[in-house]
This record gives structure tokens, C-alpha cells and sequence, in this order.
């Protein structure tokens, strides 16, 4: 790690929040000494709130227990310019724009955040006629939910057992993001897609 990014914490989020801002201050500017860059999971604070501290020499992000790589990707979102609209295959250079700036200069100032929703999250399906979990684009997509915020995969058991038997659970763990599974599908197709609807009693009439 980079001594110009401490962190203190040793959870899989904090750490891998660290080698984030590590990463893209890299490509961001070589000249990224000016600033000394702090990392603090600080308990007091609610699971997903945000701190950003910026001084003359010294840039601290404080963030709660799932939050600090949210935090990360915020200070590079709203003081560095970077945007992560995107995602592609990583041998591909694109979805992503980090700018290339001669000089890291930011304003001294503080930015206090807390996600509008608590629960965010992607549904992600396969099944033998969708399409296989075992493929390139896992992490990526992971990246990209981090990046974009979501905390929440919801999926099938068959997929979220494919992305078990890969290994990529801490992938997802240390990215701040819980899977939701559904064991089995219901009886009932409308409940099956997601399309509740209340039977009064009488026969549903076919369209």
C-alpha cells in the first residue's frame, strides 16, 4: 500500500477502499504528494454515512462500517472528475473517465453524505436458457455495483451457488454488497416474477 494512503481498519471493505483510492490517485496524477490521505471506519456513524475532511495537506474520509469505499468513490466522483457510468470486459478500456490532471488541487472544505435509500440493489438471473455465471464480466459488474452504489445482489440460488463455487463471495463482501437469494420459485408465476397481485376469490379472467 501507498504510504500516502493510511488505514488504520483491517476489514475487507476498509482495506479494499484503501488499494481503491490508491489506484486511481495513480491515475489520476503522479503528483499526488501534496496530500497525505486518511481511511477511518468510524462505528459511531451510521452502516453507510460519509465524511470527506480535506485540508491543506491532509484529505480524511470517515465513513461507517459498510460505507468507506462508498466514500471513496464519492470524493473521486465529486472533487477528481472521475465518472463510473459503465462497465466492460477488463482487457477493454472503456465505461470508466479517470482525467489526467498535471496538479491534485482541492478545495479545503468538508462534504457530509447519507445514501437517500438504504437498500439498493441489482437483480442478476440465470438459468440454463439465460446464460451462465462462469464468465469474465463477474467482476466487473461487481465493480460496477460498488461504484455506482448498490449494496444488494439479488439472484437465484443456482447463480448465487456458481458465484460460490468460483470464490468471488469475498468479492463481493469486500466490496460492501450482501446477495439475496431465492431458493426456489413459487408456485404461482405472477409471484414468481415479481408481479403480485391479490386474488379476489374469483377465477383470474385469460386475456
Amino acid at each position: 500500500m501507498d504510504s500516502r494512503v493510511l488505514c488504520s481498519s483491517t476489514s475487507s471493505v476498509a482495506q479494499f477502499a484503501a488499494a481503491e483510492l490508491n489506484k486511481y490517485l495513480s491515475l489520476l496524477c503522479a503528483a499526488t504528494d501534496r496530500y497525505l490521505f486518511e481511511l477511518v471506519e468510524d462505528e459511531t456513524l451510521a452502516p453507510e454515512e460519509q465524511h470527506i475532511l480535506i485540508g491543506s495537506r491532509r484529505v480524511t474520509l470517515k465513513a461507517g462500517t459498510k460505507g468507506l469505499l462508498f466514500a471513496v468513490y464519492e470524493f473521486l466522483e465529486k472533487y477528481c472528475g472521475c465518472s463510473f457510468g459503465a462497465m466492460n470486459h477488463p482487457e477493454v478500456n472503456t465505461g470508466e473517465f479517470v482525467p489526467r490532471l498535471d496538479e491534485l488541487k482541492l478545495p479545503q472544505e468538508e462534504h457530509h453524505h447519507i445514501p437517500d435509500l438504504p437498500y439498493r440493489t441489482a437483480i442478476i438471473q440465470y438459468n440454463a436458457w439465460a446464460g451462465n455465471a462462469d464468465h469474465g464480466l463477474n467482476l466487473p459488474f461487481f465493480d460496477w455495483l460498488a461504484k455506482n452504489r448498490y449494496n444488494r445482489l439479488l439472484t437465484w440460488m443456482s447463480c448465487y451457488q456458481t458465484i460460490k463455487d468460483l470464490g468471488l463471495l469475498p468479492e463481493l463482501e469486500k466490496r460492501g454488497i450482501r446477495a439475496t437469494v431465492r431458493r426456489k420459485l413459487g408456485s404461482d408465476i405472477n409471484a414468481s416474477c415479481g408481479q403480485l397481485r391479490r386474488n379476489s376469490g374469483a377465477s383470474a379472467q385469460s386475456e
